[in-house]
């Protein structure tokens, strides 16, 4: 076992006391300089056992080493690119950092490794611009560079860390990782570009593993997907409106320096599949935000969609479905307190109003059954992937006449991604246009009805492989020169009569300034996200009033406001400590006192905490919970 760089034996890993284990009785034996994939459904354990590797977990039981050691007590020989910021303050101080600021980087670095990486994911133009204007995969390449760029171990893991990347890049990665030498497990669902480059596949099903030598010919994306088949369709709803779903003429966008955005003519007419494509921060989350008119284009583009035009026209959002990854990011905050079941539900009550209610809960069980949804099980027990299925339940109840996907695949296993996509074909059978934005091309061939790559216009789909023509678009779109969007991006206007704000714009300007699918300019509440969790988890009746702060006193100028110079007496703060201020609100005294809010991430560590564990080896040794070591 000498020469293998991951090298488990019996590992168990389970999340909470009594609960099913992630992982149970793994057996795994990966040598050293094996490029592996890691596949298996949505919750299988991959990010689990990727954790372990890197030393941020501890299994209680089995026996797990990294390049010869135990990757929790001994040194750390790998590097986990998993997540990213999501919510709260560190999401806010990010977004107001450069790029440079936050690699410690003013040019290309002198060290040959890393210029080489730093080259491969196309950093030079982003380091001048804020973190907040930075697209998803371009977002990713910062990581990517962080985590791998500084120091070369031995382990590289990659959890789902290259989906938001457009394909040039993706394939520039790899490749580097190839020659670099290092063990690679990556954990996937995207399968261009690994023909020839991976050397083994694992499997992971049940809490085991299966590992199996990868041949070049191997593919891989139809052994997953040969058994994949849809619940039989219900009758279809009825989606009303006559007309082309979308008309755009010369439409464009710029915050200010330069256009960001500029397409020449696009005609989609109901029933229509578009594929969306380009390279990362071409503006196409932009586009989808002006088609769900969450963003205002000026006044002369010829632009409709149902027939009107979307800003101004708030009766689209009901016929209007968006799906991104801002939903995620929303439901942050309340996932440990909702089930699948309760959101469903609640989502359910609100359709009822437009749709015959029947009709819409045999459309919920389909939906249900195609995405594998346990619908008790707690948001905040499930990973990413299995949240990406409650999201995409929940948008596509509705029978929406538009569909707008923002990269909502990337996550997804590639089960689950296939029958999303048979899924969105019947929809689009029953007279619903969808624009489909993506960098994954498995499985789209003869798909798409329609290819828009940005910048630029239709493309013909007649003839050749999919993933070869987007190929050479986003090769011939890289020789342009880049467009650079300042930190202070806003929607421009011209001085001869551009864009006019329209009745209502006050109103809903926190939303339309806000982002939009992966850009973060400010964090985004919408109204229709906002209802469904408010009707599942009211606040409590009797929750206390939060008290005005006082007045600073007039001799207290130099201590906190409304707090006096010599602090709070010892009697005055047994007096406060009683509690009667809960129970006289009607709180019943034995109410556990108040949680205090939760600690953000180390400010040197923008990209994961630290291990989960804190005690030291002998504390856990001498409380039973792990056996000494022999």
């Amino acid at each position: 076992m000498a020469d293998m760089a991951v090298a488990a034996s019996r590992l168990t890993f389970t999340a909470l006391p009594g609960a099913k284990p992630i992982l149970d009785g793994l057996d795994l034996a990966l040598p050293t300089g094996a490029r592996c994939l890691a596949v298996g459904d949505n919750g299988a354990g991959k990010s689990t056992l990727l954790q372990l590797v890197a030393g941020q977990k501890m299994a209680p039981s089995g026996q797990l080493r990294v390049a010869g050691e135990d990757p929790f007590r001994g040194r750390s020989h790998a590097v986990l690119v998993a997540g990213g910021w999501r919510g709260g303050d560190l999401e806010e101080r990010m977004a107001q950092m450069k790029v440079g600021e936050l690699l410690g980087l003013e040019c290309a670095p002198e060290d040959s490794r890393a210029a080489k990486l730093f080259e491969v994911l196309q950093l030079g133009p982003l380091l001048p611009q804020f973190v907040g204007v930075l697209s998803e995969g371009q977002r990713r390449r910062a990581e990517l560079f962080r985590r791998l760029g500084h120091e070369r171990k031995a382990v590289v893991l990659l959890d789902e860390a290259t989906a938001e990347l457009d394909m040039l890049v993706r394939q520039d990665l790899l490749d580097f990782l190839a020659a670099d030498g290092c063990t690679v497990i990556n954990v996937t669902h995207v399968f261009e570009g690994c023909a020839g480059w991976a050397t083994h596949l694992l499997q992971l099903q049940e809490g085991r593993a299966s590992l199996q030598p990868l041949g070049p010919d191997m593919d891989v994306f139809q052994l997953v997907t040969s058994e994949v088949k849809l619940p039989p369709r219900g009758p279809p709803l009825p989606r009303g409106g006559e007309g082309m779903a979308v008309v755009a003429q010369r439409l464009s966008f710029d915050y200010g320096a330069g256009s960001v955005l500029s397409v020449e003519q696009l005609t989609l007419a109901p029933g229509a599949r578009c594929l969306l494509v380009g390279l990362n921060g071409c503006g196409k989350s932009t586009l989808l935000a002006l088609l769900a008119g969450r963003r205002l284009c000026r006044s002369e583009d010829e632009f409709r969609v149902l027939g009107r035009r979307p800003f101004e026209d708030r009766g689209l959002e009901k016929e209007i479905s968006v799906l991104s990854s801002e939903w995620k990011r929303q439901v942050q905050q309340l996932r440990a307190q909702l089930t699948f079941k309760e959101l469903a539900e609640s989502t359910l009550e609100d359709l009822a109003k437009d749709f015959d209610r029947a009709v819409l809960a045999q459309r919920l069980l389909r939906l249900i059954q195609m995405l594998r949804i346990q619908p008790e099980k707690s948001l905040g027990l499930l990973s990413d992937g299995e949240l990406r299925r409650v999201q995409l339940a929940v948008k596509l109840l509705k029978p929406a006449r538009l569909l707008l996907l923002d990269e909502v695949t990337a996550d997804l296993d590639v089960a689950s991604r296939c029958a999303l996509l048979q899924f969105l074909r019947e929809e689009s059978e029953d007279g619903c246009a969808v624009v489909y934005c993506t960098h994954i091309m498995d499985g789209l061939q003869g798909w798409a009805t329609h290819l828009l790559h940005l910048p630029g216009h239709l493309v013909s789909l007649e003839g050749g492989a999919l993933s070869r023509t987007v190929l050479e678009l986003l090769r011939a779109a890289r020789s342009q020169p880049a467009v650079v969007r300042p930190a202070d991006a806003k929607p421009s206007c011209d001085e001869k009569g551009g864009a006019e704000l329209p009745a209502g714009w006050h109103q809903r300007h926190s939303a339309q300034s806000g982002a939009f699918g992966n850009y973060a300019w400010q964090v985004e509440t919408r109204p229709e996200e906002e209802w469904s969790f408010k009707s599942v988890a009211p606040e409590p009746s009797n929750k206390p009033p939060v008290a005005a702060a006082p007045d600073p006193l007039p001799f207290a100028s130099a201590a906190p406001m409304g707090m006096p110079m010599g602090g709070v007496s010892t009697a005055a703060a047994a007096a406060m400590g009683s509690g009667s201020n809960l129970v006289g609100a009607g709180y019943p005294e034995s109410a556990p006192a108040p949680r205090a809010a939760p600690q953000a991430a180390p400010a040197d560590d923008f990209f994961g905490g630290p291990r989960m564990n804190q005690m030291s080896a002998e504390q856990l040794v001498a409380l039973g919970v792990i056996p000494p070591e022999r």
